[in-house]
């Protein structure tokens, strides 16, 4: 669990604010980084073959081909800063009025992380990381087009979650690796600051978050893409294609999660309603009813939006 405690009494328990309405934040597992900077990784190409051999007869020697991956992660950071003198105004619990405002500040991160985490790319934006729209970009095997076309389309993401698949990673000596935290919350107590070339007293926050996105297996990343966002037209959720990248995906989907916008969260409510449909049903996850596709929990995803581009 992302948790962390403050060092004024109260408790303040990041996992809880930053999965508000980013549900991919309490699927996410979290791996400390190897390097200053980035995360070097392997991927498997390919398997040695084995040899059958007779008697008095030699093996070849082989050996698996893997290719490196670095993977790029980003800074997103924060201050808080609040007037000594709106604190001495309060009649009520001032340590709670500053964790109110710092629950503020970690929820604007984890929304800008779910930005990034569907959009982000190094290539434009060499500070931030690489999201799913830069790794999913074209129609192929793991990538499905439901037959929209324009720029007011959605898609769906699945993902199989895992340190040897899909998962996210940190700065170890910023983050909490303890409770693989990508965020620290650094209470700088009262201090002096300027404020337009004057002086004041005020109480400073700082909120740093570390986070990047490494792909191990391929396999574990699907989308469904150029989905319309009317609910009760043409071109909306395609089944058949979800069946098809599941297939595709390493052990056939096990454990996958699925991840949308609200637009089609709903197309998937109204199909789960149908009696005649098999593959559509409503289970619980964290105690709470979700959907699912099959035994894939199908989870709320704001930050994918309804404005994307037909993928070609």
């Amino acid at each position: 669990e992302i948790a962390k405690r403050t060092n004024r009494g109260d408790v303040l328990t990041v996992s809880e604010v930053l999965s508000v309405n980013n549900e991919v934040l309490q699927d996410m597992q979290w791996v400390p980084a190897n390097n200053l900077v980035s995360h070097v990784h392997n991927r498997r190409l390919s398997l040695p073959n084995g040899t059958w051999r007779k008697l008095n007869e030699g093996a070849a020697i082989e050996a698996s081909q893997t290719k490196q991956i670095v993977e790029n992660i980003g800074r997103l950071e924060s201050w808080s800063q609040i007037d000594v003198a709106t604190l001495s105004s309060l009649l009520g619990d001032r340590v709670k009025f500053r964790n109110t405002e710092d629950a503020a500040f970690i929820m604007g991160l984890g929304q800008t992380f779910a930005e990034i985490f569907i959009t982000g790319d190094e290539s434009s934006t060499p500070e931030k990381f690489d999201g799913l729209n830069v790794r999913l970009a074209s129609l192929g095997t793991m990538i499905k087009g439901c037959g929209g076309g324009g720029n007011d389309l959605t898609s769906v993401y699945i993902i199989q979650w895992g340190e040897n698949m899909v998962h996210g990673v940190f700065l170890p000596d910023i983050g909490t690796p303890s409770q693989g935290a990508p965020v620290n919350v650094s209470d700088r107590g009262l201090q002096t600051v300027t404020v337009s070339s004057k002086l004041m007293d005020a109480y400073r926050t700082k909120f740093l978050m570390t986070v990047g996105l490494a792909v191990h297996d391929e396999r574990c990343l699907a989308r469904l893409a150029n989905i319309e966002d009317d609910a009760s037209g043409a071109n909306i959720i395609e089944p058949d294609l979800w069946v098809e990248v599941l297939n595709e995906m390493l052990m056939r989907g096990k454990g996958s999660y699925a991840y949308c916008h609200q637009i089609v969260l709903t197309q998937l409510d109204i199909l789960a309603m149908d009696k005649a449909n098999v593959l559509y049903n409503i289970g619980n996850l964290w105690g709470e009813p979700v959907t699912r596709f099959r035994t894939t929990p199908v989870r709320h995803l704001e930050s994918i939006g309804i404005t994307q581009s037909a993928v070609a």
